[in-house]
């Protein structure tokens, strides 16, 4: 193929000769997209909670919302933060774990 000259990429094919390839690996092919699910909603979620401390804010700084209700409404955004971290952490982890082992085994066979 020449320098910048492209060719067309049957997409299709290629992601059914891949699951054909990764059939036996269903398991670990099942739990590398679960832990991609879990964070894509925990980082959902993450952006949820900045939206709640805004919004709680300006309810705090217009008067209508109590000093001690706001404080700990920030407490407990700090803390679903803190879990939200935690998942991410540990999600990760297991996301790169069983894409490797499924990369590995599916190269060894």
């Amino acid at each position: 193929m020449a320098f910048g000259k492209s060719k067309e990429v049957n997409v299709r094919r290629n992601i059914r000769v891949y699951l054909g390839v990764a059939k036996p690996y269903w398991p670990l092919f099942a739990l590398a997209i679960l832990a991609v699910l879990v964070l894509t909603v925990v980082r959902v979620g993450e952006k949820y909670l900045i939206k709640i401390l805004v919004d709680e804010g300006n309810l705090f700084a217009a008067g209508k919302l109590a000093r001690a209700d706001f404080i700990s409404l920030i407490w407990l955004v700090v803390l679903a933060y803190l879990l939200a971290y935690a998942f991410k952490t540990l999600g990760n982890w297991f996301q790169s774990h069983y894409v490797n082992r499924i990369d590995v085994t599916m190269m060894a066979d």
